[in-house]
């Protein structure tokens, strides 16, 4: 119907024949459902203003919700890509594969997302190859997503932020992926501790908004607490092993909000704890108690975001200012077109590189230069440096919430 039309203005040069694909997600906001609809037509504008209407057909097959893929990638021969990862999307009826969007993987390290009843393709754009494709994330027993000692599957029921705002049922994959993984996967282990029972989340509650959701290890059925399935036990001689060279670890605390988070990294940085969480970078050992002060950043690295030559700086600004590098609540803060803000207005954004930096991590000194502490906030971005010196920002950065 009319009241369902959306509006796209494209600018194009007229007199060419164009293929105008459109790919809508709808979200149910009592289920958390998505349904996909696709459509395309063959237009040829002629005038200055012209309009085309696309018919959208509902292209979805299962349940429509979200999961959540994260882990390690290896190539086949070993190695672990640094690379973009453009998730892509093949029509039903034939035509030119779209693009739906970018994410990226660090020395193997990523986290992605999926939905059930739609195939989505996760291509490396240096290298011009697959990494995998997902049309049926919620199969168990599937080769490559599965429950298998390298990887942990975990399920989230429905809950509530402490916004009120509803978060649907959902799962998510973390492990190691690739055929060199499935060919050595005595190698790989993730685990989590089975021993763990009936532990309140942070952040995640029940209707009521005040019984928080609850994790608990020793059951692998139920609607009504997060539990992992397959992977390893924590506690088991597999996991404690040393001869395993790739080993994860599942820790429910690392949970913040979202499934996301309990991945435990994000971008290159892993998680460390510091005042009651988990987060990318820790300042508790210092007291920041007004303008001028000196204090130092610590924060730790994945394996292998050392040797695949990536580095760190620090963005110091109010909070709105790094805040317009992270549009619509993206994930990550957009690095490079930070950094070069920060060339043009040095005293607003405010550029801190690291004083010691090795494979486990670093730290980066700055000093705090405003007393209005509680408008001040950071990204911490990694950067890739070539011959000449010229650095190249990666769109990876985690925004800081404040040094108080």
């Amino acid at each position: 119907s009319s009241s369902n039309l959306t509006e796209v203005q494209l600018s194009v040069i007229s007199g060419r024949e164009y293929l105008i694909q459109a790919l809508a997600l709808y979200k149910d906001s009592s289920t958390g459902a998505m349904v996909f609809y696709y459509g395309d037509i063959l237009s040829r504008p002629i005038n200055d203003n012209e309009s085309v209407r696309i018919n959208l057909n509902d292209i979805g097959s299962g349940s429509g919700k979200e999961i959540k893929i994260a882990g390690r990638y290896f190539n086949a021969d070993g190695s672990t890509p640094t690379d973009i990862v453009a998730v892509t999307f093949k029509p039903p009826n034939g035509q030119p594969t779209m693009e739906i969007m970018q994410d990226i993987i660090l020395a193997g390290w990523f986290n992605v997302f999926a939905v059930d009843g739609v195939t989505f393709d996760y291509y490396l754009l240096k290298a011009q190859k697959s990494m995998f494709s997902v049309d049926d994330p919620f199969n168990s027993s599937s080769t490559e997503f599965g429950n298998a000692s390298h990887r942990v599957r975990v399920y989230m029921p429905d809950y509530y932020r402490s916004s009120g705002e509803f978060e649907p049922s959902s799962e998510m994959i973390y492990g190691f992926y690739g055929s060199y993984v499935e060919a050595n996967s005595n190698d790989f282990v993730s685990c989590y501790d089975n021993a763990v029972s009936s532990v309140n989340l942070l952040n995640a509650y029940q209707s009521d908004l005040s019984t928080p959701i609850q994790y608990d290890a020793t059951i692998s059925s139920g609607t009504t607490k997060m539990y992992p399935m397959g992977g390893g036990d924590g506690s088991g001689s597999t996991c404690l092993s040393s001869a395993k060279p790739n080993i994860l670890n599942l820790y429910y605390l690392y949970f913040n909000t979202s499934l996301r988070s309990l991945a435990g990294f994000a971008g290159p940085y892993a998680f460390m704890y510091s005042n009651g969480q988990y987060k990318v970078a820790d300042t508790s050992s210092q007291t920041v108690n007004g303008p001028n002060t000196d204090i130092n950043l610590t924060f730790l690295y994945l394996d292998g975001i050392y040797s695949a030559g990536i580095r760190t700086s620090l963005f110091v600004s109010d909070s709105e200012t790094i805040q317009k590098f992270r549009p619509d609540g993206s994930e990550y803060v957009k690095c490079h077109a930070l950094y070069l803000a920060s060339q043009l207005t040095p005293l607003i954004i405010r550029r801190y590189d690291t004083s010691t930096e090795t494979a486990s991590g670093g730290t980066i000194p700055f000093s705090v230069v405003t007393s209005n502490l509680a408008n001040l906030d950071g990204a911490l971005c990694p950067y890739i440096e070539d011959v000449n010196g010229e650095r190249s920002y990666l769109p990876a950065g985690s925004k800081l919430w404040g040094f108080q």
